[in-house]
């Protein structure tokens, strides 16, 4: 069996290291190039639309013209342009679903004009759809089969987003953590990041020597000390509270996107959330005159942060208050915009009100910071892509520390709730989902994989002599049988005998309540299973009998599933 696991390892290896080499570095080269210049002609269209209502529309106007785009598009069946972007992006991917190629340009423009048109969404969310999109549309080209699609997808979601950021790293750890709630992808990243610093290199030539963009550019100076016991202690007492807004900021959205969800007709439900948001944003424009109020997108985050110093905390709540309504009518409602930029913007928001409501003032512009990693890390699920992300953003690798506090607090208290309910909870479930369609495991039973020769116990048997069973052998799990028909009555690991007294017979001590397997089973009913229970050893019994027929290992089966895979891809 071990000559089998490490010949499999090797195969599977060999397979990857292959699979990078020769096929992802030209495909993440062009995606990467493909999504740099697809990210600046979607920002340069953003730009256009933005110069048209502010120089012919009234910006209330304007949004609710745009809403009407948007559910004209939606009536006609373009379903991808409905809603954030990000959401839909990993359903897809999750089930492996066809991406229209029309979704390149469909969103390009419905999001154009919704994020031109005043609506303080955020552009990460299209991009993040346009890049798959554009990348399984390549991958196509290239003949990839179902599974190299699906990675293809991760490859141009990372370089689409690391391109809208000028952040490659964290752009490629946002797409391979996003899937996931506990988890994160790291079977793709290096051809991802690839493409990533490619896509960006593309944006930078783009936006510098052929279209004038505007980027995100946080110029914050940070006075805070790097390790202090004191600032612990403040950092931490700000991520449990960040931590509770974000779960609020997310049950809100879902409650809000349930209600919009009770209109019948998906076009409806856009009207009716662009009519709403957009007599928000008249009704903030009447209240405060306040020019921060109509600005969007990288100019209003840009402008927020680089003045948070001489913002009152009265125009911060005012601010705070209207923005988190109209972004939460809006994006609820399914218009074509993104969340994470504006959760990024009422997370500092909430971090300057921290920093002044402390007497804090001082340090403003470091809450702010530590309010965008934060608010991201609990809404998006995303902790280590969230930290990455803004450090690169903001350029601050001595806020790190702080940074990391933040972001594992806020995710730790924030639950399991978040902004998107297509994210799975770990790659088992996505493993379990992919198991479920790979109907060639079905015919390949697992007592062809299993150990057939059992080293076994009786209940009889000291703790003593149970040592030296082990010592004698290089397994870690013995079943216990009954001496007379090798029915499993008991299981026992060598880390369970370890301080106990030696004449302590194993019946007092063993574990009754044995999980086994049926010899019957196939190799994808054994795969659903141990990937549900998180148990490593199983002992294989007889359907009808449960007399002991050979002894299992989640390692053997995950081994024989990958040799399945390489048979069947060949």
């Amino acid at each position: 069996m071990s000559s089998f696991k490490e010949l499999n390892m090797i195969q599977w290896r060999q397979t990857k290291v292959k699979y990078i080499l020769k096929k992802w570095l030209p495909i993440s080269i062009l995606i990467g190039i493909s999504s740099g210049i697809l990210m600046s002609l979607f920002l340069f269209f953003i730009q256009m639309v933005e110069i048209t209502v502010r120089t012919f529309l009234f910006v209330p106007l304007a949004v609710v013209l745009a809403g009407i785009v948007t559910a004209f598009l939606v009536k006609n069946k373009f379903k991808e342009v409905e809603g954030p972007g990000i959401g839909y992006l990993i359903e897809l991917k999750n089930k492996q679903i066809e991406i229209p190629p029309r979704s390149i340009y469909t969103r390009l423009f419905s999001s154009g004009i919704s994020l031109g048109s005043g609506m303080p969404g955020g552009k990460e969310g299209p991009a993040f759809l346009m890049g798959g999109g554009l990348a399984y549309t390549i991958g196509k080209r290239f003949n990839l089969n179902k599974e190299d699609l699906s990675l293809a997808v991760t490859i141009g979601s990372a370089s689409c987003t690391s391109a809208i950021f000028s952040a490659p790293l964290g752009g490629t750890l946002f797409a391979s953590e996003v899937p996931f709630k506990r988890d994160i992808d790291m079977d793709i990243y290096l051809p991802a990041f690839i493409a990533s610093i490619t896509s960006v290199i593309t944006f930078f030539i783009m936006s510098t020597y052929f279209l004038n963009i505007t980027s995100l550019k946080i110029n914050i100076e940070t006075n805070i000390p790097f390790i202090d016991l004191k600032w612990i202690v403040i950092v931490s007492i700000f991520g449990l509270l960040l931590g509770l807004g974000s779960l609020i900021y997310n049950k809100l959205y879902l409650e809000l996107n349930d209600s919009f969800s009770l209109i019948h007709l998906p076009y409806q439900k856009i009207l009716l959330s662009s009519l709403l948001g957009a007599i928000f944003i008249w009704i903030s424009s009447l209240i405060t005159d306040n020019p921060l109020m109509l600005e969007t997108g990288f100019t209003f985050i840009n402008n927020i942060a680089n003045n948070i110093d001489s913002l009152e905390l009265s125009q911060l709540m005012i601010i705070f208050t209207f923005k988190a309504v109209i972004i939460l009518f809006l994006i609820s409602g399914g218009n074509s915009i993104g969340i994470f930029s504006p959760s990024l913007v009422l997370g500092g928001l909430l971090g300057a009100m921290f920093a002044i409501v402390t007497g804090l003032s001082l340090y403003t512009g470091e809450f702010f910071i530590l309010g965008m990693a934060g608010i991201l890390a609990g809404t998006a699920k995303t902790p280590i892509s969230s930290m990455v992300l803004i450090l690169e953003i903001t350029g601050l690798p001595q806020m790190i520390f702080y940074m990391a506090i933040v972001t594992t607090i806020v995710y730790l208290a924030s639950g399991e709730t978040g902004l998107y309910p297509a994210q799975l909870l770990d790659r088992r479930e996505a493993l379990r989902q992919k198991i479920e369609t790979k109907n060639y495991l079905a015919i390949v039973p697992i007592s062809s994989i299993m150990a057939s020769d059992v080293i076994t116990l009786n209940p009889q048997v000291t703790v003593e002599q149970a040592k030296k069973k082990f010592e004698g052998s290089r397994i870690h799990t013995i079943p216990i049988t009954n001496e007379e028909n090798k029915i499993v009555v008991g299981i026992i690991s060598s880390d369970d005998l370890n301080h106990l007294d030696e004449n302590e017979l194993l019946e007092n001590i063993m574990i009754t309540d044995v999980v086994t397997l049926t010899s019957d089973l196939s190799l994808q009913q054994a795969l659903q299973l141990v990937l549900s229970s998180g148990i490593e050893h199983y002992p294989v019994v007889e359907k009808d009998s449960k007399i002991l027929e050979g002894f299992i290992t989640l390692r053997d089966i995950l081994g024989a599933y990958l040799e399945q895979e390489l048979i069947f891809a060949k």
